[in-house]
């Protein structure tokens, strides 16, 4: 006997956008001067449910935090960080994942601040 089931295809969640993060960085601009950045990201009904991890490269260090109800990502808890740092941001949502790598500033992030 054959049974027929429906499978909802998966949507694959888009990565996130440079030009939709916001960094708020504190200390960190003198040589070697390490400071700390607060991440965010306005709602995107694809990001319900997620987790984002935002991860100084250079440092080895950041945060993860869930999203809220409406798929945005409130300012985050203070992780270590230094402007010029290489931070990539992975958006995890059930079994995918994508990610976008900037270079840090404070304030809005932009699409030519991607990493090389």
């Amino acid at each position: 006997m054959v049974v027929a089931g429906c499978v909802t295809p998966s949507i694959p969640i888009p990565p996130p956008d440079p030009g939709k993060m916001t960094f708020h960085v504190a200390g960190g601009s003198g040589s070697g001067a390490t400071g700390t950045a607060t991440f965010s990201y306005p709602a995107d009904p694809a990001y319900k449910g997620a987790v984002v991890y935002v991860f100084d490269q250079d440092l080895g260090e950041g945060v993860i935090e869930a999203a809220g109800v409406d798929g945005a990502f409130p300012e985050t808890q203070p992780f270590p960080a230094v402007l010029g740092n290489q931070v990539l941001v992975t958006i995890q949502r059930e079994d995918q994942s994508e990610a976008t790598c900037i270079v840090l500033q404070d304030g809005m992030q932009s699409s030519t601040n991607v990493c090389e």
